[in-house]
């Protein structure tokens, strides 16, 4: 499953798992009833203890069947905590655990589940470091990295555990079990042990996770979707709409035979689009487009948020005027609700097209012409001036300041099979070295195929490429 899939599917939980959140709210009565009876904050937790285990699922290429099984656990692991401080007489920390387990499995959960969503807390510290189930560590890790319904370290989970009155006997009752740490203590030693034993099972699977970094990975999953991808796809719906159009214009502007155009596909008509008819149509995709199940066309422009020729003015020094830069995309993604929207940076990107083409009428040929070198390379220096500037100076849009940005490049071209863009970047450009190819991010569309055996010959393609993050300084336009 793709990452854009992921978080399709992250943006539906209530729809996917109406059931389980249906006994959220009617069996476990995890509902706000007012202001100081707010049992929605244990439902929302769970939410997010959901999402965490599709998403570590899906980093860990775990089946279909654990993949439910984690993600029922995790979301069903405190339905009862209502029920059990609503009752008369003060019950064990066990007792309270086998109320749980007896309500799941009287509700039809089957004992796995049951067993999974009770691998969490303080209960079970003798056993969950050493136990050989994938599932029941991934279980107690969701749970040691989410306070309420943020994603956090496990060394910040667990301090809000030790700061919490309630607690303070259950913790120091731990010197006794474990060598003189206290409860909390030893949560943490395993849970970092844990934490440990998931990055390098990662790691085996072909992941990319730094030391202790797990959670901040699946914060970025969770919490902030993978815009590139977001992004990336809206566009290239935009080329295939802006390539269609212009093959039916250049077929009409040429001399060339209806034969030679026998299918729209088989046209240039992306390289006669002029730059800006692109970035339009991507805006408007981003405008119009409803990307996932819940959101309609307003959430969708609450979350994401777009400005087309963005004018940026950038002091040459103390004495000289103002200079004027202008940015063809602005590209935001708006920070959860009620948090501070400038700690999400906003992306800065100058589109252009690889190659020119221009048509030989007298031989009823289309000529591909060289990169757009000079222009590139401008390009690529604006974009390193801008982001010096804003990184001294910050940015605003919208009445926000901005300490920092991203700063990509958005090229797009036809390429055959063999086409290596990173390559050919590489060989053409000076500035090769200011831009990051190991991260950026591209899609091909089929375009033209072989008349005898439709193998594919061709396609249009389209990359999102960001600039090097080091060694910036201020270079002349």
């Amino acid at each position: 499953m793709s990452s854009m899939l992921l978080q399709e599917r992250l943006s539906a939980v209530e729809d996917e798992f109406a059931d389980e959140f249906t006994f959220l709210r009617t069996v476990g009565r995890l509902i706000k009833e007012s202001e100081t009876e707010n049992w929605d904050k244990v439902l929302q937790h769970c939410k997010t203890e959901c999402k965490l285990a599709l998403s570590l699922a899906w980093l860990l290429k775990l089946s279909d069947d654990d993949t439910m099984i984690l993600a029922k656990a995790a979301l069903l692991h405190d339905w009862h905590k209502r029920f059990s401080k609503e009752l008369k007489t003060e019950i064990t920390f066990e007792e309270e655990e086998e109320i749980s387990k007896s309500g799941l499995i009287k509700h039809g959960y089957s004992d796995r589940i049951v067993d999974i969503a009770h691998s969490v807390g303080h209960l079970t510290l003798d056993k969950s470091a050493n136990s050989p189930d994938l599932l029941k560590k991934a279980m107690h890790f969701i749970d040691d990295i989410t306070s309420d319904d943020r994603i956090v370290s496990i060394d910040d989970r667990v301090k809000v555990l030790e700061q919490n009155p309630d607690y303070a006997k259950l913790n120091e009752e731990g010197r006794g079990k474990y060598g003189g740490m206290t409860t909390f203590e030893k949560q943490r030693e395993v849970g970092y042990i844990i934490q440990h034993q998931l990055e390098e099972t990662l790691r085996n699977e072909g992941v990319t996770v730094h030391n202790g970094k797990l959670h901040e990975l699946l914060r970025s999953i969770v919490v902030e979707p993978v815009w590139k991808e977001i992004f990336l796809q809206l566009a290239t719906r935009a080329l295939i709409q802006v390539h269609n159009r212009y093959s039916v214009w250049e077929l009409g502007q040429s001399d060339l035979s209806v034969e030679h155009f026998r299918r729209l596909n088989q046209g240039y008509g992306i390289y006669f689009a002029p730059e800006e008819h692109l970035t339009d149509a991507i805006s408007q995709q981003i405008i119009e487009t409803g990307l996932w199940k819940e959101h309609t066309i307003e959430k969708l422009q609450r979350s994401f948020l777009i400005d087309r020729e963005f004018m940026i003015n950038i002091p040459q020094d103390i004495e000289a005027e103002r200079k004027t830069y202008y940015v063809d995309i602005v590209f935001r993604k708006r920070s959860e609700k009620n948090s501070d929207d400038t700690k999400v940076r906003p992306v800065l990107i100058e589109a252009k097209r690889y190659r020119l083409v221009t048509i030989n009428h007298e031989s009823a040929c289309i000529n591909e012409g060289e990169i757009q070198k000079a222009t590139i390379e401008k390009d690529i220096k604006k974009l390193k001036r801008i982001w010096q500037h804003v990184k001294t100076n910050g940015i605003h849009l919208q009445d926000k300041l901005y300490e920092d940005c991203f700063c990509y490049l958005l090229i797009w071209g036809k390429g055959d099979k063999s086409f290596n863009i990173q390559s050919d970047l590489i060989d053409k450009l000076e500035s090769g070295k200011d831009i990051d190819l190991a991260n950026m991010v591209i899609n091909r569309v089929p375009m033209e195929w072989d008349n005898t055996n439709l193998d594919v010959k061709s396609f249009l393609w389209i990359s999102l490429i960001p600039l090097k993050d080091d060694g910036l300084e201020i270079v002349d336009n």
